[in-house]
This record gives structure tokens, sequence and C-alpha cells, in this order.
């Protein structure tokens, strides 16, 4: 399964999703499926962008932990 740390850099960040809004060209939606981890695309743009803005490399952002399973209904 694919795992989001973007909740945990903003909060080390000390950042709210509305100071991240007003940073990015994201909306909230987009910003809330990172912050619940529920994205199902991923531009490259956005990471570059949200590596920018919380000074952070793109292994920080997004994780692999083999053996976990996704239980979120589609």
């Amino acid at each position: 399964m694919i795992e989001f740390s973007f909740k945990k850099l903003l909060e080390k960040n000390k950042m709210s999703r509305y100071q991240f809004k007003k940073y990015s060209n994201f909306d909230t939606r987009r910003i809330n499926a990172y912050y619940f981890g529920n994205v199902k695309n991923i531009k490259v743009s956005d990471l570059e962008t949200i590596c920018q803005i919380l000074n952070c490399n793109v292994d920080d952002l997004i994780h692999y932990a083999p053996g976990k399973k996704n239980n979120k209904k589609v």
C-alpha cells in the first residue's frame, strides 16, 4: 500500500491546509485528498509543488508499505 505523509509534513512545517492552499494553486479537494491519503492519481507537477513548499523530498512524502492492504472501498 502507498502511504502519504502530507499531513505530517504540514504539521512539521507548522502549516495549515489553508496556508498551503495560499502558497499553491491546489483546490481544497486536492489538498484534502493528499491530507487524508485518498489520492488516486498524482501529477509530477503536484509532487514538485508540494516538495518546494514543504521543503522535502518525494521519499519524505510517499512511502510504500509492503504487506499492508488498502481497506478503503472504491
